[in-house]
């Protein structure tokens, strides 16, 4: 009986030691590692300066995968790459080079440390910003509110034209709105005039302009005498609005 104890006594130690040693053999499970971004595609505009760049920018753990650059005028109509040039200032085309090299250079270097396109500097400025507002509203720790900057933006545009608004934004808080109309001309589109016959839509500029300025928000009333005009220049400041939130 005795024997028959002393068996079942190292046995039972046998099993302990050997369940101890297993245990500390066994891989230990990994922390999930503390990523900078969060995955997903983040648009990011620059600042408005006869022109701006909207940047996409897609991350996946902590890697940017990719990025689409689209470049816009100074009167908010985008460029067509292939086709846009100026004689004597910028070859046609040019500005399709000038995108991708961009766009591969920002995911080669997983950030805004690269070199401007010698001859696009101006270009390659504003793609740099524009990325880097968009990794800003990527970060996982990043403060909800608003980038500051210059928002240019613009309705639909009809035969008869389209309205346009510029917004800026400091210290999280809207200090200056620009609102107008282009009309249709024969060669394109033109503002119109300080000179335009129609007295309620020069006074709608600067009425529905000082409400969104006084109320920090695109949520203002219309102005009688030019209610097209206005309701179209209160969804573009809301979209710029949205252009320039970190949620």
């Amino acid at each position: 009986m005795k024997k028959l104890l002393v068996l079942m006594l190292i046995s039972l130690m046998a099993l302990t030691i050997f369940a101890g040693c297993s245990s500390k053999t066994e891989e230990q499970p990994k922390d999930e590692p503390n990523y900078v971004y969060k995955n997903g595609t983040f648009v990011g505009y620059s600042d408005n300066n006869r022109g701006y760049v909207k940047a996409e920018v897609t991350i996946e753990k902590d890697q940017i995968k990719s990025v689409k650059l689209t470049e816009y005028q100074g009167n908010a109509i985008e460029k067509d790459p292939e086709t846009y040039g100026r004689e004597g200032a910028f070859e046609i085309g040019l500005l399709a080079q000038v995108h991708e090299y961009l766009e591969n250079a920002f995911v080669e270097a997983n950030g805004t440390n690269i070199d401007a396109f010698s001859g696009a500097t101006s270009t390659s400025n504003k793609a740099k910003q524009a990325v880097d507002r968009a990794l800003l509203k990527a970060k996982v720790d990043a403060t909800p509110g608003l980038i500051d900057g210059t928002y240019l933006g613009r309705s639909e545009i009809t035969e008869k034209g389209y309205s346009v608004a510029e917004i800026k934004i400091e210290g999280g808080k809207i200090v200056e709105v620009n609102l107008y109309d282009m009309r249709a001309v024969e060669n394109g589109f033109e503002q119109k005039p300080e000179d335009y016959q129609w007295e309620a839509y020069h006074e709608a500029r600067e009425a529905v302009a000082a409400a969104m300025l006084e109320a920090n928000s695109y949520d203002v009333e219309t102005y009688t005498g030019a209610t097209s005009s206005s309701e179209k220049w209160i969804q573009i400041v809301k979209e710029l609005l949205e252009r320039a939130t970190i949620k």
